[in-house]
């Protein structure tokens, strides 16, 4: 199977053209009495490829591309998958070899000068001098609670509510409830897992509602073939909420405001969005059936597709508010603060800590 003329047209073995829109799924199939493969068994792919208007090259998917690319021998088992390392073709390490210092190589020192509390939270990857590696360990131990557990229930952000849209008559358009979804028994001992651990942080309890989402194992396929994510179908609440929008920044302006600048601390908030607590009223619709019961969320999570934007509501006109644009640049989740040289950029950074102290916004230090 070929890709033909502009259009996404595909031309069919033994005749005919269709031009599908979108994605389009193909399975294809290698038997063993092909002569010359040799193959110890049949073989089925999966492919999945974009339609697009003008492809630049023809596309052909066979026994070249497989051969070529070495597909062909992994999946035959006769060469293993690698992945990838930390590879540093350009020997930065070896230039400045005293220049990171990971948590999982200074965590024992750690202990020796702050105890072994120093144990109990996930701290930052800090580079620089070893003078300033001290004054940003310090820094980092003054507000160690950030870069502890996220605070049970949720943090101290505004909460997320939900209104309803309104059909001919003037009537509130309520979501259909969905029914629990057949899965695996292997499936169900993951959802069972994801379960606790959001019971065990405050994310969700058993409860009731008139409403229910069902769940999803949504594949995960950088992870590995069997890495799946318990995700919540919100489509049915999707289609009946008013979704939240806020102004998308500017790539050019951040960039600019950027300029000049030469010391950068990335951020990232532990499950920004199971944060971010909801409105009794969100609760109820949002509610989530499972093959275990029914639970009722404490905190937004995902899927709802009014959150990420009210999200970065939250964190741009509450928690950095006055130092957004002003040595810090937040998206959605992630927080960059930045300045000329490291002597400005200490009370930048520790600004940027006391807000996320306040409003309880725990930072996932392992990123």
């Amino acid at each position: 199977m070929s890709w033909g003329a502009p259009g996404g047209q595909l031309e069919i073995v033994g005749g005919g053209v269709l031009q599908p829109k979108g994605t389009l799924r193909v399975m294809l199939e290698v038997s063993t009495g092909i002569d010359g493969l040799s193959l110890p068994r049949s073989l089925v792919f999966v492919a999945e490829p974009h339609i697009v208007a003008e492809p630049t090259a023809d596309l052909v998917i066979g026994y070249p591309t497989l051969r070529g690319t070495g597909l062909f021998d992994i999946v035959c088992g006769r060469e293993e998958y690698e992945i990838e390392g930390d590879e540093d073709p350009c020997e930065l390490d070896d230039m400045w070899p005293d220049l990171e210092w990971a948590a999982d190589q200074y965590v024992d020192e750690l202990w020796t000068v702050y105890g072994p509390e120093a144990k109990n939270y996930r701290w930052p990857t800090i580079l620089g001098t070893p003078q300033q590696r001290r004054i940003l360990a310090d820094l980092c131990w003054k507000y160690r609670v950030i870069f502890g557990p996220p605070q049970f229930g949720g943090s101290n952000l505004p909460p997320f509510d939900i209104k309803l849209k309104r059909d001919a008559a003037g009537n509130e358009m309520c979501p259909k409830r969905q029914k629990v979804r057949p899965v695996s028994p292997w499936i169900r001992d993951l959802i069972w897992e994801d379960t606790q651990r959001k019971l065990n942080n405050g994310y969700v309890n058993w409860g009731t509602s008139e409403y229910g989402s069902a769940l999803v194992a949504a594949k995960q396929p950088n992870k590995g073939p069997h890495a799946r994510r318990i995700a919540v179908d919100y489509s049915e609440v999707n289609a009946v909420a008013e979704e939240v929008k806020s102004p998308v920044k500017n790539q050019q302006e951040v960039t600019a405001r950027l300029a000049g600048s030469k010391v950068f601390s990335d951020l990232d908030a532990e499950k920004g969005f199971d944060q971010l607590r909801l409105t009794e009223r969100a609760k109820l619709l949002l509610a989530i059936v499972t093959p275990h019961g029914q639970l009722v969320p404490e905190t937004a999570g995902f899927g709802v597709h009014g959150v990420p934007a009210y999200f970065q509501h939250c964190m741009s006109h509450h928690v950095f508010e006055g130092l957004e644009e002003n040595g810090v640049e937040t998206f959605i989740d992630d927080v960059n603060a930045h300045s000329e040289d490291f002597e400005t950029h200490v009370p930048i950074l520790e600004d940027t800590f006391k807000r996320c102290f306040k409003w309880r916004v725990t930072i996932n230090g392992s990123k």
